[in-house]
C-alpha cells in the first residue's frame, strides 16, 4: 500500500478569488501568511502564492470576476474548508476577534487540550483553526 512519507509532505491549496486585494490583506494581515511570489504567466489570471509553515496557498485572481459559488459545510459535496494547525489557539482567536474576523464557530474543546473553531475569509470561505494552546 502506498502512503505519504513521514517527512517532506506539505499542503498546497489553491482557490479562485473575486477580490484579490481584500483576500491578500486578510490572509497576510489577519492570518500571518507571507507572500512568496506572484505569477501572471497565464493570460487573464494573476496567481498569488502565500506561504505558511508546512504549506502554500495559491490564489487565482482572474481578470474577469468569477461566479460566486455556494459555501457551506454539508450542503454539497467536495472540499468545504481549509484547516490550519496551530499551537496558540486561545491567543490566535483573541487576536482574530480583535481584528474583526468573522467567527463562524467559536473556539471549543474537542477533548483534552485540543481545540478548534471556524472563521470566514472576506469572500465567505470557511477556515478551521485547530490545535492546542
Amino acid at each position: 500500500m502506498m502512503k505519504f512519507p513521514e517527512e517532506g509532505v506539505t499542503n498546497f491549496v489553491a482557490m479562485t478569488v473575486r477580490d484579490a486585494d481584500a483576500m491578500l490583506d486578510f490572509y497576510k494581515n489577519a492570518l500571518g501568511l507571507e507572500e512568496a511570489f506572484t505569477d501572471d504567466a497565464d493570460e487573464g489570471v494573476t496567481k498569488y502564492y502565500l506561504k505558511f509553515r508546512g504549506g502554500m496557498l495559491k490564489m487565482f485572481a482572474p481578470d474577469k470576476e468569477p461566479e460566486k459559488g455556494r459555501i457551506d459545510v454539508t450542503g454539497i459535496s467536495g472540499y468545504r474548508l481549509n484547516t490550519f494547525l496551530v499551537s496558540n489557539m486561545t491567543e490566535l482567536f483573541e487576536e482574530l476577534t480583535q481584528k474583526g474576523v468573522r467567527i463562524v464557530s467559536p473556539m471549543q474543546s474537542s477533548g483534552g487540550d485540543q481545540k478548534w473553531g471556524i472563521i470566514s475569509d472576506p469572500e465567505g470561505n470557511l477556515i478551521e483553526i485547530a490545535g492546542t494552546g
